[in-house]
């Protein structure tokens, strides 16, 4: 990550309406899961502790964050927060209820490998939710900011996730209406070059605008299986676990 923009990414977390979208999403379809009480959650790619205190509902939060720039803003927690990629280097001292990879596998040139140890750090019933970028048309100058490796497709997701020892229960796009915004920039970067901005908030009429269409979007459309968007979301579990256990896909997916 650019260092500039770790530095500016608490702001954008906390404010942007697409951050606050996704966490709100998130936390609807965690809210769905039979999740357990008093659990353990770990949040991959967790930036500072700034979303510890949302996922904490779900149980006690530990992270794990291999920019040293944001790390640094997590003063208050940061004893909780595994510095360094998410690899076998990592050693927990238990597993996890809930693991959080939200837009961190297309950071990761071994996806393979990383869900598959992430499978390996979840209880015998405990949940994962995966979030990334999609389609590969969509391919910006943001993703080179961003250092992707990689925009996935629902396929391409699906079977990096099910090489291991992960059930998929639910595996949908979403941000639907943005994915128009994303084909006129692609277009214009086609034919202007373009220098990778940070991106900005919108004034705050504007942004809270964006954050309520996203939500009314995903209660109108969430529902249905629409084949685009620009972002996945995956709902998964351990394939040993007890299917009876796991709510049905039209049961996650937010009112």
């Amino acid at each position: 990550m650019d260092v500039n923009y770790a530095e500016y990414y608490e702001n954008l977390h906390r404010n942007h309406w697409w951050w606050q979208a996704r966490a709100k999403l998130v936390g609807q379809w965690l809210d769905a899961l039979d999740l357990p009480e008093n659990g353990k959650v770990l949040d991959i790619g967790c930036g500072g502790d700034w979303a510890f205190d949302r996922w904490s509902r779900y149980g006690d939060v530990w992270g794990v964050e291999k920019s040293p720039a944001i790390v640094q803003a997590a003063r208050a927690r940061s004893q909780q927060i595994y510095y360094g990629p998410f690899d076998r280097n990592y050693k927990p001292a238990h597993r996890f209820t809930l693991i959080l990879m939200l837009d961190v596998l297309e950071h990761i040139e071994e996806p393979h490998a990383a869900i598959e140890y992430a499978s390996e750090l979840l209880e015998a019933n405990g949940r994962i939710l995966i979030t990334v970028p999609a389609m590969p048309s969509l391919w910006t100058s943001h993703d080179d900011l961003n250092h992707h490796f990689v925009r996935y497709t629902k396929s391409r997701l699906e079977s990096v996730i099910t090489a291991s020892a992960i059930q998929i229960d639910y595996l949908q796009y979403f941000f639907h209406w943005t994915t128009a915004a994303k084909l006129l920039v692609r277009l214009k970067e086609s034919m202007i070059a373009t220098q990778p901005r940070n991106p900005s908030i919108p004034g705050p009429k504007l942004n809270h605008l964006l954050y309520r269409i996203t939500l009314l979007e995903q209660k109108l459309l969430g529902r249905i299986n629409l084949p685009f968007g620009t972002s996945l979301v995956c709902i998964g579990s351990k394939t040993n676990a007890s299917t009876a256990s796991r709510p049905a896909a039209s049961l996650i997916t937010p009112n």
